[in-house]
Parts: structure tokens; C-alpha cells; sequence
């Protein structure tokens, strides 16, 4: 309408006098490097929803890319980030659609194989990390948050509700910057 009315298809212009709406979203809130200490050092109910936290802590990768990740995308020193899930669109692209390379230590490469292998569904390569009822389907990363504000609680974080799982993202690329100085590595 807007367009019509600025090419004089119309005399009618009906956004005249709304006030567009600015949304600015609150900082994300992280957590010290000695809470996400507290949070790994003490047993979750759920080893799963505590490695899949781990994982975000320790590579900076999204939920859906870490729901997406399968056997073939763990390397001896990495893991190949190709892809991402999402409930409604299954397998996809990552957000920006570049593959990377994320490195990992041997204690993380080794937990993520010895999870795949905890999958019955015997997909082989193809085989999700954190595999869900169905083989075509990885598990549901939600349930990776609620175990995240259990364990939390646990420790006696004041807030659990204002940590989410995308946190551990910003808690890696703050960590990352009090070492690698130049933005545009970290961003890469």
C-alpha cells in the first residue's frame, strides 16, 4: 500500500501517523566462568541435556546445529558443522549457510562418540549425536534448557529462567574475546 501510494496508485495513504515500533532487545544474560564451572561439576539429571551445554559452552554452536549434528560430522580434532535442525524444517542449512570447522578437544570428541553410540536406531554415519524416538528425528533441544535451569537451581543460581541454551553462545564469544582481539576471527 505503501508503494501504491507513492507511485500515485492510490490517494489513500493509511500509514500516515503509525509510529513504528522499535524493538530493542534485552543484553543476554551470561554466566561467570566460575558458575558455568559450578554448573558442569555437579551431576544433572540428564547426562545428555548436560553434554549437549557443554558442547554450546565449549564451541560457541547454536541448539540446532548441535541437534543436527551427526556421526559423520565428529573429526579427530573437530567437528563439521553442515547443518541444522529445526522442528519444522528437519535438516537445513546452518543460519548463515556457511559450513565450518569447530575444534574440539579429545574429551569432547570422545563424549559426543560414545553418545552416538548410545543410538538404537543403527544409522550409521548418518546417525544423529543426540538421536530422538524416531531415526529421522534428533532429540528436541528445549528439553536441553529445562535440564540447564535444574542444574542451575542446583548451584544456587538467583535466576535460572534468565539463562537460555543460546546463552552459552554469548558466553563463548565473550571468553573468546578476552583472548583473540580482532572480532572478525571470533565471527568466523
Amino acid at each position: 500500500m505503501k508503494y501504491a501510494y507513492q507511485n500515485e496508485l492510490t490517494k489513500n495513504n493509511c500509514f500516515e501517523g503509525i509510529i513504528k515500533f522499535k524493538n530493542q532487545p534485552q543484553k543476554r544474560k551470561i554466566l561467570s566462568i566460575e558458575q558455568a564451572e559450578a554448573v558442569f561439576s555437579i551431576n544433572w539429571d540428564n547426562d545428555t541435556a548436560k553434554l549437549a551445554n557443554a558442547l554450546a559452552m565449549y564451541t560457541g554452536m547454536r541448539a540446532g546445529e548441535i541437534a543436527g549434528l551427526r556421526y559423520e560430522d565428529i573429526g579427530a580434532e573437530r567437528l563439521y558443522v553442515k547443518h541444522s535442525w529445526s522442528k519444522y524444517d528437519g535438516l537445513k542449512c546452518c543460519k548463515n549457510g556457511d559450513e565450518r570447522e569447530v575444534p574440539i578437544a579429545p574429551i569432547l570428541r570422545d563424549a559426543l562418540i560414545n553418545q552416538v553410540k548410545l543410538n538404537p536406531h543403527n544409522e550409521g554415519l548418518a546417525s544423529f549425536v543426540f538421536f530422538g524416538e524416531k531415526p529421522e528425528r534428533p532429540t528436541d533441544p528445549g528439553s536441553w534448557r529445562k535440564y540447564l535451569h535444574r542444574a542451575l537451581g542446583e548451584i544456587g543460581y538467583s535466576n535460572p529462567k534468565e539463562i537460555c541454551f543460546h546463552s552459552w553462545r554469548h558466553f563463548w564469544c565473550t571468553r573468546m574475546s578476552d583472548i583473540v582481539t580482532d572480532k572478525r576471527i571470533i565471527m568466523l
